[in-house]
């Protein structure tokens, strides 16, 4: 039997933005890589386990770029398989599937129709490839109020963590073939000890923190989530539970390294590797002290390594050590020199031996700053005095902020 080979990614978040500026250049030099992937590694099989838009009402272009790659997937002559995930709108998925269904691609937006039914015949899917019988389960991202549905026509009463498993349960036996070869689950939720990246909607199923990873494997040979960012591997039995992550970063808390899950079933079974993808962009975390910022920038751009094809973005600790005017700025200006940009940029108040804010301290430094303020001022716009309305509300500012220091004395 000649080999089945499957690729699992999730969470492009098509038409993200990070601060502002779009992720859009950066998803389509993934797209790119990704169709050269399935061609270079003979894909048979797609699974796109959810949040393909970043919003329910994603901008035209993000659009686009998703149903010009479904009929680039299309003319590979492979399979694909969608399921909605948290930031997608359901109907949204749902609508062009019958339209979808001539290019080989396969969308399922829903757990409970428009009739407030389960549709098995939405929610399942049986291929056969290279004689080998692979039956799909397909679970969007449901809703409390779907389970509750559920619940009542099942004539379930949904009131603590046992009476959500019995549910979940059943839903596993009504989705899964006695028939096949092999059992696939394609799921947008939250299952065993998962790991958040950092930028990842909270989600909730009643009373349940996540599905069980032992429940799972007792009906599936593989799982295919989505929702969760960092890559993460369970082995259960004789199961494979994974969330391959997202293909990007999309915060600075994120970790750059990222991943597709590349599957093979033969004569052996199931197996399943990290296919990793290359970066993109980098999003880098940069910290600075205000009196020697200029040194460790250089030295920063002295040993930085990049690969990518498009120049980091950066998020800035600056850790003041007396207030500067002006030192924001010219930091930014030297960034973007650099060919690079800065996104993000905190800037750190001076701590004491114990790591509070020496609030004292703070206080002083705000005696000084009406005059850095003005300083500041007259050298944006040389020749010209602060305007007095201007001087006015820099008080009333500076008065505020001296009664909240006071208090946390």
């Amino acid at each position: 039997m000649k080999s089945v080979k499957i690729l699992h990614t999730s969470d492009w978040h098509l038409g993200k933005k990070l601060f502002k500026l779009s992720r859009l250049p950066e998803q389509k030099i993934f797209i790119e890589y990704f169709l050269k992937t399935i061609q270079s590694e003979d894909i048979n099989l797609v699974i796109i386990a959810g949040d393909i838009f970043d919003t329910p009402q994603p901008p035209h272009e993000a659009i686009s770029l998703f149903f010009s790659t479904l009929k680039r997937l299309s003319d590979l002559g492979v399979t694909t398989v969608i399921i909605a995930g948290n930031h997608d709108s359901a109907v949204f998925i749902d609508s062009p599937s019958p339209l979808l269904k001539e290019l080989n691609v396969h969308v399922c937006g829903q757990l409970i129709n428009s009739e407030h039914q389960l549709d098995l015949g939405k929610l399942t899917l049986d291929l056969e490839i290279h004689q080998s019988k692979i039956h799909l389960s397909l679970l969007p991202y449901f809703r409390n109020w779907e389970m509750e549905v559920l619940a009542q026509q099942e004539q379930l009463q949904l009131e603590n963590e046992e009476d959500y498993l019995k549910l979940i349960e059943l839903l596993f036996k009504k989705l899964t073939s006695s028939e096949a070869d092999t059992n696939i689950l394609v799921a947008h939720h939250l299952f065993g000890p998962f790991q958040i990246s950092g930028s990842e909607q909270g989600i909730s199923l009643g009373t349940l923190a996540s599905i069980p990873l032992k429940m799972t494997s007792q009906y599936f040979n593989y799982a295919a989530l989505g929702h969760i960012h960092k890559r993460q591997s369970f082995e259960v039995e004789k199961s494979s539970i994974v969330y391959c992550g997202s293909p990007l970063p999309f915060r600075f808390s994120e970790s750059n390294e990222k991943s597709m899950e590349l599957i093979t079933i033969d004569k052996e079974g199931v197996r399943h590797e990290k296919h990793a993808l290359p970066m993109i962009r980098k999003l880098v975390k940069l910290e600075l002290q205000s009196d020697k910022w200029n040194k460790q920038w250089l030295s920063h751009l002295e040993n930085f390594e990049n690969a990518c094809q498009l120049n980091p973005y950066y998020e800035v600790h600056l850790h003041l050590v007396k207030p500067e005017a002006g030192l924001h700025d010219i930091i930014r200006q030297a960034i973007h020199d650099s060919g690079a940009e800065v996104l993000s940029f905190f800037t750190l108040l001076p701590e004491t031996e114990n790591g509070s804010i020496d609030h004292l301290q703070v206080i002083n430094q705000l005696q000084n700053t009406e005059k850095l303020f003005e300083t500041f001022y007259q050298n944006k716009y040389p020749g010209t005095e602060l305007p007095l309305d201007l001087k006015s509300e820099l008080h009333l500012l500076l008065d505020e902020v001296r009664k909240n220091e006071i208090q946390d004395l």
